[in-house]
């Protein structure tokens, strides 16, 4: 590599170190607290083998400084010489200085990563005299962070999705990570688009000692700022207290970076100091507690043998702590497999065949532009929820399960050579609760601990929910997830993504991805494995839909049939009830129930949870419980707890008279749980309405207040949701529903965890006739839901009568000031006309409710209007509530308005009318009551006239939304309001198509009877129609 000319480093802004000629990645260097962009990444002891390094002049005694501060030493990475305290001002500034030793950025990085760019970034945060003429920087943390954000996007305006890396040490870790946050929240809107490609080009971060939650060990820094005012020394108060231990603007910078990186698929390597740092007693700089992200699924952590000032400096390329950091670069760079150098040809691959033979080679550089648009679909396949029900299942008990590993089926399962005769599947089935989710967790985490062994293989796994959000328990989140985890684990996979022509990409960017996209990915995705083997894990089938699992497994089994036939490696693990309906065409299959090792694995659960002395007798009691469970994990688990609560003292009669009035079968154990006493059952009833009927799952702050609040209108007079312990409230969810619900997990800690029943079939046994007339005798299930749905209802409209009386300054609150004030009014008020809806849907008569609501309307537009963060979707004070149930789909309370068959005259919102808000939301139910409201009076063509004329004017109008509209006349059969509106497009520029329809359509006529539609376009297709049903006829 020929040596290039030494850059001038600039004390402040972007210096260029290196630059090859096509570089394929930007690795950005951003120094610390008191830092500089050349001597903090400098070490001054440079290696005895001669290198090519760079001799600077002797300091002049000009040059001179005072000895560093203190917090200048704490956070500083160049203590010899301190940046501030110096007699230049901006008029007069001082000549850089060369480093002595290794700049290992300028000398060690190009010549690992010669295709790459390198660059350093300075800034001021330098301490300063008040005698001086040079007065201290005032930019706050966030200051520094647009200020690089913007440096750096002009800086690569040439080529600004080029893949890049941040390596930032101390404070520098916090202004790259605001400069992220603010990237990936700015620059949708093309005059912004640069700063947005910042966030968009990052593949991986590299942070060294970077205070994620502050650091100030023993409180030193706040004594040293005292210190430093008698002195005479200023420095960034702002800067300074933002590193110190805690504080909400490190936690929201923390809780954005942890969502970014997620979404954004980034490789973070943390780096962590060893070793004290000289004078702090014995303390790290930054504890290790607050120098990671705290996500091992994100980071990879390791420590280098130095302290905090140290740990950026390198005596040269054979250093052991350089050779960690040039790993974790190398493994960046190699994820992009943008090669160092073209490949020999007798390395190309000769078994990629014809499937392959539109994508590229698994070597051939990639654009910048092309990796911008993988990432751009790969984040809208993450979703929050992704891995929840996976985290929220216990682990299986120590040395159960084993078993498992040796049954000759799984063994064939595994054995590559039987591919061809089962296909790759294996389907465990079992009653409910007999520990069929508890084994997969156990094969996912055997499955990731070997794969982290053999970078041939590959796992992905999927545990639907059926409590949880649609994601969890739909198959549209099963193949969002599963193709999210291929792509973060093997990278090289994305490239299936780049057979999207141009205008398919935009559509999925700009409404998401559908479900034949998703599972075509998959597809190509697993055409393109190679030589690696995939094993699929698919828990609790029975908590999706029928018809989707139906579909799913039709789709699984042709992979596996296709993959077989191709010699590609798949494997697809699926847990399930007994389902009579779907049968695999090949594989294998067991039935956990029947397996005798599987009772052996209840035997031991009993023998460690069940407190027994060692006896004959105690023995023979320990078989009884296992012959009644009959096989039900979930049955010992209940039942356990509930004998060891006799306090019977080991006593094996006592235990024995507890059994005996302990029911075999879940159902019936669940039967004795609720009504074993009669404490607290109204609480036990709203407890079971609101897990079985919320509109969404409840989070366990809701659910607390919730439950509180309903017997108690005085509580929020004496607690406020901060002030209470969520081990509290989780004792509560515990014993409100006699524990029958527990806490869910989450991965983000910023967020609250839900309420849910233990298990699924606890849901099921509520909603049979049996479990439900236990607490309700005189219901069947539509006045069981109907009961359930009206009780939700009144809960929340109690909600916001009691803010409305009790908060004088509530109209002046943030939205988070309100959740923390009232934590379940969000609730309430998203959800309040949904429960009444529901309830009249299912006959419980809401006419007094409507008569009600309208008292607190204006209330309730105000909480609205508080919790939508989108303007645009905000409601005037006068707003109509049939405008806003139309809005929301809200049918059934629709149907029972008084006022509804003048919905025409009522304007308002942004849709303006109400017919055009439902249709335009695809709301169907609502659409076909507000149109078969109408009738033709004389308010009729100016009430219709005005609602097309807002549909083609309006700025949520396309051509779907008008097809949308006229769509819903046809299936309506609605003949005069369709020729009314045909008569208005006829003289309006704006008319568009009838379903099948690729164009305008320019001539629409019905036939003498009435009976048929013809419409003609400029696509040259004339279409029939039924006028009657809309149902199409001919072309």
């Amino acid at each position: 590599m020929a040596q290039s000319p030494v850059p001038k480093v600039n004390e402040h802004g972007i210096t260029v170190l290196f630059e090859a000629e096509n570089p394929t990645i930007d690795v950005l260097f951003v120094h610390g607290f008191t830092g500089h962009p050349e001597r903090t990444w400098t070490s001054d002891h440079p290696p005895k083998r001669s290198l090519p390094l760079r001799k600077r002049p002797a300091p002049s005694s000009s040059d001179a400084q005072p000895p560093p501060s203190k917090v200048s030493r704490i956070f500083s990475s160049h203590p010899q010489r301190p940046t501030g305290l110096d007699k230049h001002g901006p008029e007069n500034p001082p000549e850089p200085e060369r480093a002595q030793g290794v700049y290992w950025p300028r000398d060690l990085v190009p010549a690992a990563f010669p295709h790459s760019r390198v660059l350093t970034y300075g800034y001021d945060t330098n301490i300063r005299s008040r005698l001086g003429s040079s007065p201290v920087s005032k930019k706050s943390v966030g200051d520094h962070g647009w200020d690089l954000l913007c440096t750096l996007a002009d800086n690569r305006r040439g080529a600004p999705s080029r893949p890049l890396i941040f390596v930032a040490h101390s404070l520098g870790g916090l202004i790259s990570k605001v400069a992220l946050i603010k990237a990936s929240e700015h620059g949708r809107d093309k005059p912004q688009a640069h700063l947005h490609n910042i966030a968009q080009s990052t593949v991986g971060v590299l942070f060294f000692g970077t205070p994620h939650r502050g650091a100030d060990p023993f409180n030193i820094a706040h004594h040293v700022l005292k210190a430093l005012a008698g002195l005479a020394l200023q420095l960034n108060d702002d800067v300074v207290q933002t590193l110190l231990q805690g504080g909400d603007y490190l936690r929201s910078i923390q809780d954005g970076f942890m969502a970014l990186s997620k979404r954004s698929c980034w490789t973070i390597f943390s780096f962590q100091e060893e070793y004290p740092l000289r004078g702090l007693f014995g303390k790290q700089v930054v504890e290790d507690e607050s120098s990671c992200i705290g996500d091992p699924e994100l980071e990879t952590k390791r420590h280098i043998g130095k302290d905090h000032r140290d740990m950026v400096r390198f005596s040269g390329a054979h250093d052991p702590e350089y050779q960690k950091v040039a790993f974790a670069l190398r493994s960046i760079y190699d994820r992009l497999h943008v090669p160092s150098e073209p490949p020999p040809q007798d390395n190309v691959s000769q078994k990629s065949g014809p499937m392959l033979a539109d994508l590229p080679d698994i070597d051939s550089p990639v654009t910048a532009e092309v990796l911008a648009q993988r990432q751009e679909l790969m984040e809208l396949l993450y979703f929050d929820e992704i891995d929840a029900r996976l985290l929220s299942l216990k682990a299986a008990h120590n040395k159960t399960c084993l078993w498992f590993l040796g049954k000759e089926e799984y063994r064939q399962w595994l054995d590559l050579q039987n591919l061809k005769h089962h296909h790759g599947f294996l389907w465990i089935k079992g009653k409910p609760g007999s520990g069929k989710s508890i084994l997969m967790k156990f094969l996912e985490a055997r499955t990731r601990q070997s794969v982290a062994k053999d970078p041939n293989r590959l796992f992905a796994s999927f545990f639907f929910y059926a409590p949880g959000e649609h994601l969890e328990k739909s198959t549209f989140g099963l193949y969002r997830s599963l193709l999210w985890q291929l792509f973060q684990k093997a990278p090289d996979l994305q490239r299936v993504l780049d057979e999207f022509k141009f205008n398919a990409w935009r559509v999925i960017k700009r409404s998401g991805w559908r479900t034949e996209a998703l599972k075509k990915t998959i597809e190509r995705a697993i055409d393109c494995l190679g030589d690696r083997d995939l094993s699929v894990f698919i828990d609790a089938l029975d908590e999706c839909r029928d018809d989707d699992v139906a579909d799913m497994v039709s789709f699984f089994e042709d992979l596996g049939e296709q993959a077989a036939e191709k010699g590609i490696r798949l494997r697809i693990c699926f847990s399930s009830r007994h389902y009579p309906s779907i049968e695999l065409k090949c594989g294998f299959e067991i039935i956990l129930e029947n397996q005798d090792e599987h009772n052996e694995d209840i035997a031991q659960y009993i023998s460690s949870k069940l407190k027994l002395p060692k006896s004959k007798r105690a023995e023979d009691f320990r078989k009884e419980v296992l012959e009644k469970s009959a096989g039900i994990f979930l049955w010992v688990a209940l039942v356990i707890p509930m004998l060891n609560k006799t306090s019977a003292g080991g006593r094996v009669d006592q235990l024995q008279k507890c059994l005996n009035t302990i029911p075999m079968g879940l159902d019936n154990l669940f039967d004795m749980i609720l009504t074993r006493d009669n404490e607290d059952m109204d609480e036990l009833r709203f407890c079971i309405q609101l897990i079985l009927f919320a509109i969404r799952p409840v989070t366990l702050t809701e659910y607390f207040f919730a439950l509180r609040r309903a017997g108690d209108n005085d509580l929020h007079d004496s607690w406020a949701a901060k002030e209470v312990d969520r081990d509290v409230m989780g004792r509560f969810a515990l014993s409100s529903s006699k524990g029958l619900a527990e806490v869910t997990k989450t991965r983000r800690k910023d967020k609250d965890p839900t309420v849910q029943f233990i298990h699924e079939s606890v849901r099921d046994f509520l909603f049979s006739e049996n479990g439900r007339r236990r607490l309700w005798p005189l219901f069947n299930h539509d006045k069981f839901t109907a009961f359930g749905h009206d009780a939700l209802k009144s809960r929340c409209l109690g909600e916001i009568k009691a803010y409305q009386g009790r908060d004088s300054q509530a109209s002046t609150r943030s939205a988070q000031d309100l959740i923390q004030m009232w934590p379940f009014l969000r609730y309430a008020t998203d959800n309040i006309l949904v429960h009444a809806n529901q309830a009249q849907q299912y006959g419980a008569s809401q006419d007094g409710f409507l008569f009600q609501f309208s008292g607190h309307q204006q209330d309730w537009v105000k909480l609205y209007n508080a919790f939508e963060k989108f303007k645009s979707r905000h409601y005037s004070d006068s707003v109509d509530i049939i405008y806003i149930l139309a809005e929301h789909g809200l049918d059934s309370l629709l149907q029972i308005h008084p006022r509804l068959s003048s919905h025409l005259n009522i304007h308002g919102g942004r849709y303006f009318l109400p017919i055009a808000a439902a249709a335009l939301l695809k709301h169907k139910a609502a659409a076909r009551v507000l149109v078969a409201s109408l009738s033709p009076d004389p308010d009729f063509a100016a009430g219709i006239e005005d609602c097309v004329v807002a549909l083609s004017r309006g700025r949520n109008c396309n051509l779907t939304s008008l097809q949308d509209f006229f769509n819903l006349l046809l299936e309506f059969g609605h003949i005069p309001l369709m020729e009314h509106c045909i008569g208005i497009f006829r003289w309006r520029a704006h008319r568009q198509t009838l379903e099948g329809h690729y164009n305008y359509v320019f001539s629409v006529a019905f036939s003498p009877d009435g009976q048929t539609l013809a419409s003609a376009s400029s696509d040259r297709t004339i279409r029939l129609w039924d006028a009657a049903t809309g149902a199409y006829r001919q072309a």
